[in-house]
């Protein structure tokens, strides 16, 4: 029984990180000026996430020491699988942003404008 409420309050510490993580990512306001400007939401949303992570598979190696017969067994393995398909997809996206490029075409390519008059 004391292995079922460590799955369970491992469980609810993954479920608070991740809601924190995106919480901390619409809540903070961004930081910062030019090109840098918004990475603090940005690192602030990575490190929850990875708190998330961590948690995931603590929840997943205590879920295995269950009974195959016991729900929370199942249940340990769910934050796992979410946080094995939010890293796919960002992999996903981030490789169809690369290889999806449209290629330039020479005639697509705008003609250049004189900024001033040739000197005779």
């Amino acid at each position: 029984m004391k292995q079922i409420r460590y799955v369970q309050i491992f469980v609810a510490l993954w479920t608070i990180s991740l809601a924190w993580s995106f919480l901390y990512l619409q809540l903070t306001d961004p930081t910062g000026s030019g090109f840098l400007r918004g990475m603090n939401r940005l690192t602030g949303f990575v490190q929850w996430h990875t708190i998330a992570l961590i948690l995931s598979f603590v929840c997943w190696r205590m879920g295995i020491k269950l009974n195959k017969s016991n729900k929370w067994r199942k249940i340990g393995l769910v934050p796992v699988i979410i946080e094995a398909l939010f890293i796919a997809a960002i992999i996903g996206i981030s490789l169809w942003v690369v290889f999806m490029q449209p290629e330039i075409q020479v005639n697509d390519l705008p003609t250049p404008i004189p900024t001033s008059e040739p000197v005779n």
